[in-house]
């Protein structure tokens, strides 16, 4: 068979000519739909640039950042938005407060860390719950102080803030001090006080005040008070420390608080933790998670 080769370099020719056409339309296409991915992940930055801005002038916090969950699980960002919540860090630090505060600034890698426990912690309140108390924003510090004294956190309520120290790689110990601070924040709501006077009636007597000391990380674990009817050291400084020790652990480590109970066999404890439970059910609506 005598091929006719005009007809087959032609051909190639023009195929070739085709084939290079459709990838150049592919190719500009493909452009063109990075050029408006690209365009639309600037205008999300800019609208958290703007934001922050918005956030720094309302809080008064200068350099605010807004922590960035875009790229987090599906379920968590869900639950963060659920319950109207915005976690911040501070590039740089700052001291609200006319300088009785200090909260310094997070490293990437910390805001990184924090995951897991903003993760356990929103999820295991009701989205409403925060809405009822109006929480809205949750400031991370590298470290928190007070009146240059190490605190795990404080409530703001007037600012619908709560101000928490998220340094530590212990996400367990960051997830009880949120708890911990939320029922702060919980209570200066409901009784615009850290006053509880039927507790006060009930446990009066039992509580040894606060030291330098007392701010220590280790004073915060199970085990380290003086005497029964306490969760922790830090318990035994203050009636508000001790309630908010004990919701801390009903809802961030509920199987350690239940054996700690039966192994002390500490009913002032248990009694404690009922007393908490029932508060929490009467204001917020919500049900014992587990029985001690």
């Amino acid at each position: 068979m005598i091929y006719n080769f005009r007809n087959i370099l032609g051909f190639k020719l023009i195929a070739s000519i085709a084939m290079g056409v459709a990838l150049l339309c592919g190719g500009l296409s493909a452009g063109g739909q990075g050029a408006h991915a690209t365009e639309a992940a600037n205008a999300v930055l800019k609208e958290i640039e703007r934001r922050e801005d918005v956030l720094s002038k309302a809080l008064f916090l200068p350099h605010v950042k807004i922590v960035d969950t875009r790229f987090w699980p599906g379920n968590v960002k869900s639950a963060i938005e659920k319950a109207g919540l915005e976690f911040l860090y501070v590039s740089e630090t700052v001291e609200p407060g006319d300088g009785r505060y200090r909260c310094s600034a997070m490293s990437d890698a910390q805001i990184s860390n924090s995951r897991s426990f903003i993760t356990n912690a929103v999820q295991k309140l009701p989205a409403s719950v925060y809405k009822d108390v109006n929480l809205k924003y949750v400031l991370l510090c590298d470290s928190a102080q007070a009146n240059d004294q190490e605190i795990g956190g404080i409530p703001i309520p007037p600012l619908k803030l709560m101000m928490l120290s998220a340094g530590s790689d212990d996400n367990g110990y960051k997830e009880r001090m949120f708890f911990h601070e939320f029922y702060h924040y919980f209570e200066f709501m409901v009784r615009h006080s850290l006053k509880d006077a039927e507790w006060d009636k009930r446990f009066e007597g039992f509580y040894v005040g606060l030291n330098g000391a007392d701010t220590n990380m280790s004073v915060a674990e199970v085990g380290t008070a003086s005497s029964k009817g306490f969760i922790t050291r830090y318990a035994q400084t203050g009636a508000e420390e001790d309630r908010a020790e004990i919701f801390s652990f009903i809802y961030a480590a509920p199987d350690e608080l239940e054996f700690f109970i039966r192994k002390k066999n500490d009913e002032v404890l248990k009694e404690k933790v009922e007393y908490i439970q029932n508060i929490v059910s009467e204001h917020l609506g919500l049900r014992a998670n587990k029985k001690f």
